[in-house]
């Protein structure tokens, strides 16, 4: 991503992708250092449980952002 960066003259937004809780504050902070001016969260679950309530799918994604949130700056520029 830091080549990416010294690459270009645009923005450059980091899509950092992942199904679970764990990994994703410390990838973040690396994201971040690069020197991204923005990053996504891109969350991929794919709920299989038919008994799971769609509410409990949501929170696991707010989750993830309220895990990350602290972490970084470049969510809430």
């Amino acid at each position: 991503m830091r080549k990416a960066k010294e690459a270009v003259t645009i923005s450059v937004i980091a899509s950092l992708n992942g199904a679970t809780l764990g990994g994703w504050t410390d990838y973040a902070k690396e994201i971040e250092q690069a020197g991204v001016e923005a990053l996504e969260l891109n969350i991929y679950i794919l709920p299989t449980d038919t008994e799971m309530p769609g509410v409990e799918v949501e929170h696991t994604y707010l989750d993830i952002v309220e895990m990350v949130k602290p972490h970084i700056r470049i969510l809430w520029r």
